[in-house]
């Protein structure tokens, strides 16, 4: 920086000799082609018209720094270059420089008016500070980003209707929801909301209009039926997808016997037939608790639980009886062996595979890696969606359900 500024006097010096001993340029108009001189002068001398006296020389008005022989334009008059060029806004500074830290800075950032671009153009130090992402409409949540005629800009999204903080942001009859005025009905109570659909669920009164609220949800979970709103009878329907053949019902998972309610006639929390999950049995003297098969021995501690097996693992002594947890898991996660849990030698043994032909029954039978891989779910009649799931005479599978 010293090194610029150094050369910039130099340069202003060499023109300003040039310019008083009349090796300047011809003034511009100057009809006769003579060379003009530079006049000393003093703070109290005087200088022509046009001219002011600076640093002991009459310099002349100016525009520009090219209308300069020496020195650079500030505030209509020719003035040398200081060094360094003190500042406090970038006014002070000589065309092609900016302000930074006190000083004009050639080459810096020139100052425009700022615009949303990700870009500090008007060199404050701030970008896009004139513009609210969250509110303004032609730059909503990002630059550029214009909502369409009749949205608002709502924390960075563009919705329709006006913005609003409460509802008398809003026109009569609306009220202020997740930011946005809501047109409604003008209401006094809940009641007057009340279009005597059950489906549609209730509206509320609020703030002088109705709020719809969500409608009435039919799902059941059941994927084996189809779940709608029937107005006729105020209900939610399931109907099974394909015809629904009643049989009894077992813990399973399923709508057995079709009433549209699953595993209905078990109580997981205290089956010791299906004792947290359908099929988990109790061992003999143990009851369910909880959906956890507890044991009738008595203990004060869990050494009194302890079987001595390995394959059981271990039980543990809550509230004075006995807790059996679920035995030792030897399952390699290979289908291509055999696992088994062996007490003589307290660990898991994972055998080879002895193939035989396949079945449908989530195994490997075969012993080639794949299980079941002779059946299609989707459609084999004799093992619709699941193996051994047999469709009625007159019905085919198809997508793993029967249908007539």
């Amino acid at each position: 920086m010293k090194a610029r500024w150094s050369t910039m006097v130099a340069v202003a010096l060499v023109a300003l000799m040039g310019w008083a001993f009349g090796v300047g340029c011809m003034e511009e108009g100057d009809p006769t082609g003579t060379t003009a001189a530079a006049v000393e002068c003093s703070d109290l001398g005087t200088c022509a018209a046009g001219e002011a006296c600076v640093a002991g020389w009459c310099m002349p008005e100016c525009v520009t720094d090219a209308d300069c022989p020496a020195g650079v334009c500030i505030v209509g008059i020719c003035e040398f270059t200081p060094e360094p060029w003190a500042c406090v806004a970038h006014a002070d500074c000589p065309a092609g420089s900016v302000c930074e830290a006190g000083v004009c800075v050639f080459g810096g950032c020139v100052p425009v008016g700022e615009v949303c671009n990700g870009v500090d153009d008007d060199c404050d130090g701030v970008i896009d500070e004139d513009f609210d992402l969250a509110t303004d409409p032609a730059n909503c949540g990002g630059c550029g980003n214009v909502c369409a005629a009749g949205e608002s800009c709502a924390d960075g999204v563009c919705v329709a209707g006006v913005p609003c903080v409460t509802a008398t942001d809003c026109a009569p009859g609306e009220i202020c929801l997740e930011g946005v005025c809501v047109g409604g009905v003008a209401c006094v109570t809940d009641a007057d909301c009340d279009d005597g659909l059950f489906c549609t669920s209730h509206e509320s009164c609020i703030a002088g209009a109705c709020v719809p609220l969500p409608d009435i949800v039919c799902d059941d979970d059941d994927p084996a039926t189809t779940d709608t709103c029937d107005e006729d009878t105020d209900t939610c329907i399931h109907t099974p997808v394909g015809p629904c053949v009643p049989a009894p019902e077992v813990c399973n998972g399923l709508d057995d016997d079709c009433d549209g309610v699953i595993d209905e006639d078990f109580d997981l929390t205290t089956d010791p037939g299906n004792c947290g999950g359908c099929g988990n049995v109790c061992a003999a003297g143990e009851s369910c608790t909880d959906g956890v098969c507890v044991g009738s021995v008595a203990c004060a501690t869990d050494a009194d639980c302890d079987d001595g097996l390995f394959c059981t693992s271990a039980s543990y002594c809550v509230s004075g009886a006995c807790v059996v947890l679920p035995d030792i898991v030897c399952d390699d996660g290979d289908p291509a062996t055999v696992d088994s849990c062996d007490e003589a030698t307290d660990t898991c043994l994972h055998g080879g595979c002895t193939p035989v032909p396949e079945v449908c029954n989530g195994l490997d039978d075969d012993c080639d890696g794949m299980v079941d891989e002779d059946f299609d779910l989707a459609t084999d009649p004799a093992n619709c969606g699941a193996c051994g799931n047999v469709c009625a005479a007159g019905e085919s599978c198809v997508d793993g359900v029967c249908i007539a």
